[in-house]
């Protein structure tokens, strides 16, 4: 007779009983014979038993599922945060690559003592440089109204991916006078694109 209401019920409710947080419940032995005693013997109390260990493996389903979630989203953003800093570092020129008898070199140090006059850095083609990266025509004819220093300053930004105080060192400028002149060039293209529209 429990055999027959057993295969009665999963016939009516195996749609149910294939779901994933089901079958997990009642892969478990405990559990199954609850779930076994309220289909042969449906008094309430087994009903209550049965309703009671299923809540408490669902939440503890549910809070796994979450907490891995979490740690599978943190991990991304965690490893998004380490090679930005990694990329960051490439270009930082002031990170300390020696430190021999308390003589702290900086990589700054480095490409100063090189044969290249960083102030004076020489931009042969700085213009056609920065146009190789634009397609926009309006844009690119804009970058005729530009200084020398404005160009040199938008190609180590957005180009080679300086930020503000590596330009200002690299160039022998203050980081105003860099911050500046970005947005001094900003402002006439700006302006030199709406004229042009």
């Amino acid at each position: 007779m429990g055999n027959n209401q057993l295969d009665v019920f999963y016939e009516k409710y195996q749609d149910k009983l294939n779901q994933p947080i089901v079958e997990s419940f009642l892969r478990e032995d405990e559990n199954y014979v609850l779930f076994k005693n309220a289909i042969i013997d449906p008094t309430e109390k087994n009903k209550q038993r049965l309703d009671l260990v299923f809540k408490q493996h669902y939440k503890k389903v549910k809070m796994i599922s979450y907490i891995s979630k979490l740690i599978y989203f943190y991990s991304i953003d965690f490893d998004k945060k380490i090679s930005l800093n990694k990329q960051r570092q490439l270009l930082n020129l002031d990170t300390p690559i020696s430190t021999e008898e308390n003589n702290i070199t900086s990589k700054l140090d480095v490409l100063a003592s090189s044969k290249e006059d960083l102030t004076y850095l020489e931009f042969e083609n700085i213009q056609e440089d920065i146009q190789e990266h634009i397609s926009n025509e309006v844009l690119f004819a804009s970058l005729n109204f530009l200084s020398d220093k404005q160009l040199k300053i938008l190609k180590l930004l957005y180009i080679i991916n300086y930020n503000n105080k590596e330009v200002a060192e690299l160039l022998g400028e203050s980081e105003q006078t860099v911050s500046y002149n970005h947005k001094k060039a900003i402002e006439k293209l700006r302006q030199s694109m709406n004229l042009k529209r």
